[in-house]
């Protein structure tokens, strides 16, 4: 894993935990992040610099509620009677910075995520950081879940939206993750297939309100702006 980290001068010591991952730089100036990616650790957090960006990324802390919002994502991931189980056990095998699944943590259900490029999955990390049952894996989703014998009450697949008509940008994070993984592509066939094989109850596609189907769910739960589809699991 090949990652810069650079620092503010007096956060040497808050570098350490980043130490296994990555290459540490005092940070001197701005050119030292023209045209990289990397991660710059200052005094307002861990920022991720990403071509392009005149200024490194940080992403808003999570306000952590007393009970989770029950959202379209959790009714469509956790069944009614399972939902504060503290033991349905869910993959968000797309993970990017993490947003969703902090939602789905607030059930107090264990929850791994899985991010394959090792500067989001740093920025995730930092994320989740203190949350016990939440676990982060930096891996390919459809490779890690290839290689288990194990499985899972739900997989939550949320790959990117790529294409983007409207006229206003997306949100910051977003900009920067289309940037990043602009000559990335999923087949999303292949990897429900197997995240079919894999989950024990169900498969949940988030996209696109208008987007089409990707074979025939067994239900679906629809917003204004996504839609969440879900696949009965076949795992034994």
């Amino acid at each position: 894993m090949e990652v810069e980290l650079y620092y503010e001068q007096g956060l040497s010591k808050e570098t350490e935990r980043f130490q296994e991952f990555c290459n540490i730089l005092e940070y001197h100036s701005a050119d030292d992040f023209t045209d990289k990616r990397a991660l710059f650790l200052s005094h307002k957090g861990l920022g991720l610099i990403t071509p392009g960006f005149k200024k490194p990324l940080y992403i808003k802390e999570s306000k952590k509620a007393e009970k989770p919002f029950i959202s379209n994502l959790v009714r469509a991931c956790i069944p009614k009677e399972k939902r504060f189980s503290k033991s349905y056990s869910i993959l968000d095998a797309f993970s990017g910075f993490g947003s969703d699944a902090m939602i789905l943590a607030l059930t107090n259900n264990p929850v791994t995520t899985l991010e394959k490029d090792p500067l989001v999955w740093l920025m995730l990390r930092e994320q989740v950081l203190g949350l016990a049952n939440v676990d982060t894996i930096c891996h390919d989703c459809l490779v890690f879940m290839q290689e288990q014998s194990k499985s899972w009450d739900t997989i939550y697949l949320d790959p990117m939206f790529y294409q983007a008509k409207k006229k206003a940008l997306p949100s910051l994070e977003l900009q920067h993750l289309r940037v990043l993984f602009s000559d990335v592509q999923v087949d999303i066939p292949e990897v429900l297939e197997v995240a079919r094989r894999n989950a024990r109850e169900r498969v949940v596609v988030k996209r696109k309100t208008k987007d089409p189907q990707i074979a025939t769910p067994n239900f679906s739960i629809k917003g204004k702006l996504v839609r969440f589809d879900v696949y009965i699991g076949e795992a034994a």
